[in-house]
């Protein structure tokens, strides 16, 4: 599990009954019925597909992982496909009806989970955690359900704790989990800042499991994916025959390798479940069409959170809340053993994509949202890199970090400018003006700005083109 993820809960029969009244079971299948029946691409313009094509397939050799990727415009599928292998040592290829480890898009169901259990009266957003948890240490504060929705609590990311790598191989309940991280100290009062933590859905899926009295497995299969009729949909783990399941693939000292192991029930409700690109439509269009959580529960999940100083976050409940080309932009990435994905909806235009790959070095933004301002009909422009003068690339050399401690080493290799974070591989950067270098393929960028107090440059991190998510890093070294 990496940062970016990763990386239990559900329901009890007479409550999802009274759901299923509520919102209309027999409509949400007839919807599904409805949705399946536009899997298959329409038309698509020929120079769009042409556009797609050459993106896609120029980053994912047929010899080497791939994606399985889908673009929807309305209820019209415009534009589906797969590239790259599903299996190296068999040389299977990529189908866009494949099954991938989804990783953090998990969180967005589990923060749909939450929002029917507050419909049905269940919880409230603003209760604090020790309702649920009344020995949980929190030293002081009150942390609550909002918190850990939106990455504000400031309790600690478990998978960065140095003994976290002793535990992938176990199987853990929930609170197995919480119980290796619970004790560990805060980060910052909650509200007070916005720092992802797979910890804070570690406990809203113990929420659910334990407001249900079901495992979180079991709630979000007969709340979502059999309403949804999503048969391609799981929570995963290793013994089970899944059909068209992909393998996962990393980058050793040595190049491609297989994925190490991980036990599926430690990510859980951060990260755990297993889907397909087709699914993965129905999803989006049911929780945007009304047919799992009202109006209202919507709009409250992709609300920004306002931090204690009145800032915005980019954050709402199980969703990043951005722009692109102008219009709101809802996204979530996903990172996992062996796997990186990104899903995003353009609600102005009704315009959704899905990526999942089978690497885990490799993100999924740049193709995502390329695909969309594509749909969309305002593609971003060819960047052009050019030669800067080695006297200025030198300057730039240094190792910059955050309020929060994420360090950026930025080195020089034969004139060129590296980039290596929190001390993992360096990659190489393209500019495209004396002081912006964008990593490539990829929305991913620094700006090197004179700092405030004239002894050099601060590095300004963004990852997509819009600078929506900018985060400053000041020299240290």
């Amino acid at each position: 599990m990496k940062n970016k993820l990763l990386v239990g809960a559900a329901l009890i029969a007479i409550f999802i009954g009274v759901m299923y009244q509520n919102y209309g079971q027999q409509d949400v299948s007839e919807a599904s019925a409805e949705i399946a029946q536009n899997i298959e691409p329409s038309a698509l313009d020929s120079a769009l597909e042409q556009e797609i094509n050459s993106i896609l397939s120029e980053l994912y050799p047929s010899d080497g992982p791939g994606v399985a990727v889908i673009l929807v415009k309305g209820d019209e599928v415009i534009y589906r496909n797969g590239f790259g292998l599903a299996d190296i040592e068999h040389n299977i290829s990529i189908s866009p009806d494949m099954v991938f480890r989804l990783g953090s898009l998990t969180k967005q169901m589990t923060a749909a989970g939450i929002m029917m259990l507050k419909e049905a009266g269940e919880l409230q957003i603003d209760d604090p955690i020790t309702r649920f948890f009344p020995d949980y240490p929190t030293h002081g504060y009150t942390i609550t359900v909002r918190h850990l929705l939106t990455h504000t609590s400031g309790i600690i990311d478990f998978p960065s704790i140095e003994e976290f790598p002793e535990y992938t191989k176990e199987e853990l309940t929930a609170l197995d989990v919480i119980d290796f991280f619970k004790n560990q100290p805060m980060n910052f009062a909650p509200g007070e800042s916005y720092s992802y933590t797979n910890s804070g859905y570690v406990l809203l899926g113990a929420i659910i499991e334990q407001i249900s009295g079901q495992s979180y497995e079991a709630f979000i299969q007969e709340r979502i994916f059999t309403p949804l009729d999503m048969t391609n949909s799981y929570h995963g783990n290793f013994k089970n025959i899944i059909p068209n399941r992909v393998a996962g693939y990393s980058l050793g000292e040595e190049g491609l390798e297989n994925s190490d192991y991980l036990s599926m029930t430690l990510p859980g409700a951060a990260g755990a479940l297993i889907s397909n690109v087709d699914d993965l439509f129905k999803w989006n269009t049911a929780l945007f069409g009304g047919d799992l959580i009202s109006q209202e529960s919507l709009e409250e999940m992709t609300t920004p959170f306002v931090l204690n100083n009145g800032e915005l976050s980019n954050y709402g409940f199980g969703l990043s809340v951005q722009t692109l080309r102008g219009q709101a932009l809802i996204a979530h990435t996903g990172g996992i053993n062996g796997f990186q994905t990104y899903s995003a909806y353009l609600p102005e235009t009704e315009t959704y994509v899905a990526v999942l790959g089978n690497t885990e070095f490799q993100f999924r933004v740049y193709e995502g949202n390329s695909m969309l301002a594509l749909a969309i009909g305002d593609p971003y422009p060819t960047k052009e890199f050019q030669a800067i003068d080695s006297e200025i690339v030198n300057s730039y050399a240094g190792v910059y970090q955050t309020i929060r401690g994420l360090s950026f080493e930025v080195s020089v290799i034969d004139d060129t400018l590296n980039l290596s974070i929190n001390g993992g591989a360096a990659f190489g950067l393209g500019a495209v003006s004396d002081n912006v270098f964008y990593l490539k393929d990829s929305f991913t960028h620094i700006e090197f700005v004179n700092a405030d107090d004239a002894s050099g440059y601060d590095l300004v991190f963004y990852t997509s083109e819009e600078g929506s998510d900018a985060m400053l890093a000041r020299l240290i070294d």
